[in-house]
């Protein structure tokens, strides 16, 4: 019995010291290895391969060799990725670090008017479009409103939106804020019909949205305009609590991210303080053509040392006004050139040396 013990506990080290990967691979041949998370499996074949794909189960891997696999397989599929948590520090080195989600964060001024003249075109007409549907607003904390939101708006929001890559909070979560007396469920109406919500919680100088979702997913109800109404009501009681800050949360590290370009309009900044930092560690091969297929499409928000953020990407800046917050919370902008200049180089330990050649400083737009 004591030798089969001994077989046991060495097995269970093993399995502890060990990470398996996955690669999943598109009809095109392109392919991202990914390093144990499901999450980051469905995120980037969708984002880096272009649709989601079936993975194939690779072997498992001691710890200690995962530095060098992961730049193995960058430099043989382009990209290769995995949590930064579970992972020596010997597989952070030469790799970008991405969190999972950016915090976006607006600055409000002393008025609603004054906020108003802040706002670009496309946010003043999603307001125009709150007053002309008519919605109505109420405040509740009531336990089961909150348990009616979970069932009927929140959770299937974010499971119909988001798929393989819905993160959903629990219920008990929801309840856990609501623990919390600064909690409160701001829901929003049509008529007497409940179609959204959104949980938020006042601190000492901001209210922060924390979940927010609206009647079954239905994307009818966002033509509509709902989710404009949603953060209206957010922003308007801010002001009615004297905060000076409106937390909208967290979204994926993509200025062109759909929802990230949504916060950016109404005024955000990018967030580092508030950013939840459960960092990806990305290693991606600049020569390679899959790789430089989803710089053109994808700008990476990484976080880089001294809490700041800088975009990695195969285009310029930005110049349009409804980016002109988030762009001035960058410290840095990086291009990825189409040929490596040996010349480049740059004191900024944010670009692993092996990408220096690769990627030249661009200027921010002025008066940001």
């Amino acid at each position: 019995m004591k030798w089969l013990l001994v077989r046991i506990k060495r097995r269970l080290g093993r399995l502890r010291t060990a990470c398996l990967h996955v690669v999943a691979h598109a009809p095109d041949g392109s392919a991202v290895a990914v390093f144990g998370s499901t999450y980051l499996e469905a995120h980037f074949s969708r984002t880096f391969l272009g649709e989601d794909v079936l993975p194939v189960l690779r072997r498992g891997l001691h710890l200690r060799e995962a530095g060098p696999a992961l730049r193995r397989l960058a430099r043989r599929h382009g990209l290769a990725v995995g949590v930064a948590a579970n992972l020596p520090p010997a597989a952070h080195e030469g790799a970008l670090l991405l969190p999972h989600f950016v915090c976006l964060t607006i600055d409000l001024p002393a008025t609603w008017e004054a906020f108003n003249r802040t706002l670009g075109p496309s946010a003043l007409d999603d307001l125009r479009r709150v007053r002309n549907q008519g919605f109505q607003v109420r405040i509740t904390r009531d336990p089961a409103c909150v348990d009616e939101f979970y069932q009927r708006l929140y959770y299937p929001t974010i499971t119909s939106r988001y798929g393989s890559e819905a993160i959903p909070a629990s219920l008990a979560d929801l309840h856990r804020l609501l623990a919390d007396e600064q909690t409160e469920l701001v829901q929003i109406f049509l008529g007497e019909r409940w179609v959204a919500g959104v949980l938020n919680r006042a601190t000492a100088g901001a209210y922060r949205m924390h979940g927010m979702g609206w009647l079954q997913g239905d994307p009818d109800l966002l033509r509509k305009g709902v989710t404009a109404a949603v953060y209206q009501a957010s922003l308007r009681r801010a002001f009615e609590l004297g905060r000076r800050t409106c937390i909208l949360g967290g979204t994926i590290p993509y200025l062109e991210d759909g929802v990230f370009a949504y916060k950016a309009k109404w005024g955000a900044r990018l967030d580092h303080a508030q950013t939840i930092l459960n960092m990806v560690v990305l290693h991606l091969d600049p020569a390679h053509p899959h790789t430089r297929r989803f710089l053109q499409t994808h700008t990476l928000i990484a976080s880089a040392p001294g809490g700041r953020f800088v975009a990695y990407s195969a285009k310029p800046p930005r110049t349009d006004r409804t980016y002109a917050p988030a762009l001035a919370s960058l410290s840095a902008w990086y291009r990825l050139l189409d040929h490596p200049d040996p010349s480049l180089s740059t004191s900024d330990p944010a670009v692993p040396r092996d990408l220096q050649p690769w990627f030249t400083s661009e200027a921010l737009p002025t008066g940001r």
